[in-house]
């Protein structure tokens, strides 16, 4: 477990699958990002909007690998199955993060 504080202004956070979560304190929406290599999560060349959720249920969407936003904990797990039984992995949970909405967007991860 990583602890990355992000008050300093335009940070990144790099995320990855299968290294423990990262706390992440103090993300503002539009100035810091979530880092993230594709290749690490099965997700293709691109990372598109319904592969970026929001669910205070931790409920995925659509078949397919996602990224889950629990707002009302802050917890951002990757569901590498969709909505196939199993596949939850905690990568980060956000402190005193300032989100629109209190939910993320593909514009909220930047892609290595």
């Amino acid at each position: 477990i990583d602890t990355l504080d992000m008050n300093y202004g335009d940070t990144r956070a790099w995320l990855q699958k299968g290294q423990g979560y990262d706390i992440i304190e103090g993300f503002v929406e539009g100035a810091d990002m979530f880092m993230i290599k594709l290749s690490e999560f099965g997700l293709g060349n691109s990372l598109d909007a319904d592969e970026v959720i929001n669910s205070d249920t931790i409920t995925a969407n659509a078949n397919h690998a996602q990224f889950i936003y629990e707002g009302d904990t802050g917890y951002l797990w990757f569901d590498e199955n969709g909505t196939t039984a199993g596949g939850l992995t905690l990568v980060a949970t956000l402190s005193g993060a300032s989100l629109t909405g209190n939910s993320i967007g593909v514009n909220d991860f930047e892609l290595a």
